[in-house]
């Protein structure tokens, strides 16, 4: 089984064309180690699922082929990279190369996708009480049989990965049934769309299904995932009107481009002539999740587990001896996204909330005495392999671009960046850090007196998000290159919600009054996901 990356998807570009900065080895190590449980800002007000779900995004639109791990020493030109994904928000990992995709189970029968069942504790199978809560696997060797193996890397991505499979299977039983309804309220237009669509052979249910799933993913993507993570007055900037404009028809062809694309100014127009996957992007700006991943999880009302034990209750990490997902580990998705609602019983799913956004980086991949173990090592690594520039050299780059914007709002947006910009603490104060070992908070500020003025770029996010915004989210610098991305991201997906007419199924609750809220488009999916059965 490949995975889908034997053929370069696209490549990497560098939005901004600065100047690599380039640092010591020994120094990157150094401070990836100090920044280890250095406990900053502890827990957030986020439902964790929130950092999971920007890993399934990731691994949906790039996947750099990058030769022997960990990171090298030795820098390597754009040129040379091969990204392995196609860099749009099409759910690549999770549809492949689509209905005939050999590697991807497909009922050929009735367009839906092959899930699989869970088994005892003890790993024996009982048929009438096991429900279809586990990936597809070859039950062999437990590899699961889907377009990405990294969503097969722990068990939350792995369930999430299942919740899509889910909803797929729900639109094409949706589809089937034009005068079905979603919280008893008639689907008058799903008539009319399965006429014109043509949904009656399996191959045209897969298709549109999957095309509903994909526009009902980006939606989530830009009106619920980024509202959450990204500064709000960009995220205003960039999205607001957009989501006061949902609900108007669009009736000629391409009609429904987004005032978030003319909004674009990090971008030049010819990004948009192909998929291509800013560096500055993959490289650094969206690795911010991996500080808000926790030491351990509840992931249901009987059983938690620390990161290992995520990374071991999966195919790859063997299951602990059973050759399929045991029915006891199946996600609670209440511990996760906000689907208890605002009532009592929230109060018990909070033990789950994210860690902030901030130079303390928890996420390691085996024994601490590991360098290569080091997940904050191995980004700033990674970004020095990559010949990324420094966090204050992008900052002012971006600064001198927004200065020269004629528009009001621009100008509004110029003068918080720059303010924001200049509250940035690098160097966090010792009653921030009274938890951290005396010999650790030496290592830190020996670390950042060497870098000086020249913060690398993931490190400079970290700070921003905890300087800003005290971890909660990201602040206005990141969210900049963040908004931008996504952008040009879904501009380039086929299908785009940025294009055409284009219709979603009433199942993610659009609000009535957008100015106040948007929507809980995750959580929504997932409540509809959990109806499936089979």
């Amino acid at each position: 089984m490949n995975n889908h990356g034997d053929k370069i998807s696209g490549s990497f570009f560098s939005i901004f064309e600065l100047p690599e900065t380039r640092y010591k080895k020994d120094i990157l190590e150094e401070l990836g180690q100090a920044m280890t449980n250095t406990v900053v800002h502890g827990t957030s007000r986020l439902f964790s699922g929130y950092a999971y779900f920007g890993q399934f995004i990731d691994h949906d639109i790039t996947r750099l082929k990058s030769g022997k791990e960990p990171p090298g020493e030795r820098p390597k030109e754009l040129d040379s990279l091969k990204q392995l994904r196609t860099p749009a928000l099409d759910l690549e990992s999770l549809y492949g190369k689509g209905f005939d995709d050999p590697d991807i189970p497909v009922d050929k029968t009735n367009g839906k996708m092959f899930l699989g069942k869970t088994v005892n504790k003890d790993g024996s199978s009982r048929k009438d009480i096991l429900r279809e809560d586990d990936l597809p696997r070859n039950l062999k060797t437990g590899k699961a049989l889907i377009g990405d193996d990294r969503n097969d890397e722990n068990l939350i991505i792995a369930q999430l990965h299942v919740q899509f499979l889910r909803l797929h299977n729900l639109f094409v039983d949706k589809l089937k049934t034009s005068n079905s309804s979603i919280h008893d309220v008639k689907d008058k237009k799903l008539s009319t769309i399965v006429k014109e669509v043509g949904c009656k052979s399996p191959r045209q249910l897969y298709c549109e299904a999957r095309r509903q799933v994909i526009l009902h993913y980006q939606y989530s993507v830009l009106y619920d995932f980024l509202h959450k993570i990204i500064d709000p007055h960009v995220w205003n900037y960039f999205f607001q009107e957009d989501l006061e404009l949902m609900g108007e028809k669009k009736k000629r062809k391409d009609s429904h481009i987004s005032m978030a694309i003319g909004k674009r100014f990090l971008l030049d127009s010819f990004c948009f002539e192909e998929p291509r996957m800013p560096i500055e992007f993959s490289a650094a700006t969206f690795r911010f999740g991996h500080s808000m991943i926790r030491g351990e999880y509840r992931i249901n009302d009987q059983v938690s587990l620390t990161i290992a034990g995520l990374f071991r209750m999966t195919g790859n990490g063997g299951f602990l001896g059973i050759r399929t997902l045991p029915e006891t580990h199946v996600i609670d998705w209440r511990y996760f996204f906000d689907l208890a609602g605002s009532g009592n019983d929230r109060t018990r799913f909070r033990e789950n909330f994210a860690r902030r956004i901030d130079t303390d980086v928890q996420l390691l991949l085996g024994p601490i005495n590991n360098s290569s173990n080091n997940v904050a090592v191995r980004n700033l690594l990674r970004g020095n392999e990559l010949k990324l520039p420094n966090g204050r050299a992008v900052a002012n780059h971006i600064l001198s671009k927004l200065r020269k914007k004629q528009g009001e709002e621009e100008q509004r947006l110029y003068e918080y960046i720059n303010d924001s910009l200049s509250k940035i603490d690098f160097e966090p104060s010792l009653p921030e850090l009274k938890e951290c070992a005396p010999e650790k908070r030496r290592r830190l500020y020996k670390c950042l007196k060497e870098i000086g003025n020249k913060p690398p770029l993931w490190y400079f996010v970290l700070c921003e998000a905890a300087s800003i915004h005290k971890g909660e989210r990201l602040g206005p610098f990141a969210s900049l290159i963040i908004a931008e991305t996504f952008c040009t991201l879904i501009n380039q997906s086929e299908p785009s919600i940025y294009h055409s007419d284009w219709y979603l199924f009433d199942v993610i609750g659009k609000p009535r009054n957008v100015k106040r809220n948007t929507t809980n488009a995750i959580t929504e999916l997932l409540k509809y996901a959990k109806s499936y059965n089979g």
